[in-house]
């Protein structure tokens, strides 16, 4: 990952790793697959283990008994996990009736991979957006080569395309790489895919291209004055086959979050005027010889009739409640004082900006 620089728009072109913000449609793939139900729960000791490594969750003593919508609200790693196993068809820290590892490795754990980046590229991610802008970067996904001993793309139309026809994909993933692409960390994206990602879950599975561009006037025509000579319409790039009750848990989810006790983004929108539906995420990355966290978090409010979606992204920003969270919250307020919504009169602004924005 390059450091900012001003003359990247990193919004387009500065992919990385999203952390739990991946979470929602992560669950939704294991709702999709079958792996998991809506009262499917865990006992989450505050790791779990894979193979002989344990993978720890980021609340010491763990979250308890885990469902579902207590995995996005808690943004338990432990469920995540167990989840990304389970997608590979590994239980109970073992493969499938005695299949060796190096046989798991080509065939249960790429279908694993598979369903996951599959269901995160349905919603935006990893996928050009298509925005009106140039030059925009798509994200990535990876995977370990344990033999070199380094992190490696992840080819998903090559590894899907091979197990439909041969059964499986040769690659050299660490046993691993499926519970830490369960919590985001073998992913990388842009800002604007996890827009259009959120935007997505918001919208009950219709992603919606995102676009700058409003209309075309003629020139010295001032807009609203004046017939636009071109208008741009609201493009569909896909209506998502699911069902709806899946969807609804990970809002569900989503809506916890920000408004129950125990969700990690309680502490900033427990006493908002609107409800907000949100995830956060706290991804780490190497930098000058450290790791240092990416502070995140994406939103959509209102939760029952969306108008508006956000992303935040700070790298070096530390964990996502310090500083993602609270930013996330005053952009959300200053779009509804803007729109005199949920604000008394006295704190509504001028929505001159909001009319040109």
């Amino acid at each position: 990952n390059a450091k900012l620089s001003p003359m990247v728009n990193n919004v387009l072109q500065s992919p990385r790793a999203p952390g739990s913000t991946v979470k929602p449609v992560n669950v939704l793939a294991g709702l999709e697959s079958g792996v998991i139900r809506a009262t499917t729960s865990i006992s989450d000791p505050g790791f779990a283990w894979i193979g002989t490594y344990q993978m720890r969750d980021w609340a010491v003593g763990g979250h308890g008994i885990v469902d579902p919508v207590k995995a996005i609200q808690q943004s338990c790693d432990t469920f995540m996990y167990t989840l990304g196993m389970w997608l590979g068809n590994w239980y109970n820290n073992k493969t499938p009736n005695g299949t060796t590892i190096a046989k798991w490795q080509q065939t249960d754990f790429v279908k694993g991979m598979n369903t996951l980046y599959t269901w995160e590229q349905k919603f935006g991610l990893g996928a050009a957006t298509g925005i009106d802008l140039p030059e925009e970067v798509q994200g990535r996904f990876y995977v370990d080569d344990s033999i070199h001993r380094r992190i490696v793309p992840y080819d998903l139309d090559k590894a899907v395309s091979e197990v439909q026809t041969r059964g499986s994909y040769n690659n050299s993933g660490l046993l691993y790489d499926l519970a830490s692409a369960a919590i985001g960390q073998m992913q990388q994206f842009t800002p604007m895919e996890l827009a259009q990602y959120v935007m997505t879950i918001a919208n009950g599975g219709k992603r919606l291209q995102p676009h700058v561009l409003k209309a075309i006037y003629k020139p010295g025509e001032t807009p609203g004055l004046a017939q636009p000579v071109q208008e741009v319409k609201p493009i569909v790039q896909d209506q998502i086959k699911m069902q709806a009750g899946h969807l609804k848990v990970v809002q569900q989810g989503m809506y916890a979050v920000c408004n129950l006790p125990g969700g990690t983004a309680y502490g900033s929108f427990h006493n908002a005027p609107y409800h907000a539906a949100g995830k956060t995420g706290t991804a780490e990355y190497p930098e000058d010889g450290a790791m240092k966290n990416i502070s995140e978090f994406i939103a959509y409010a209102p939760a029952d009739h969306p108008q508006v979606a956000i992303v935040v992204r700070v790298p070096g920003g530390g964990e996502s409640g310090e500083t993602a969270v609270p930013i996330g919250r005053q952009l959300l307020d200053v779009y509804f004082q803007e729109r005199h919504q949920f604000f008394p009169r006295e704190q509504w602004k001028d929505g001159e900006t909001a009319e040109h924005s």
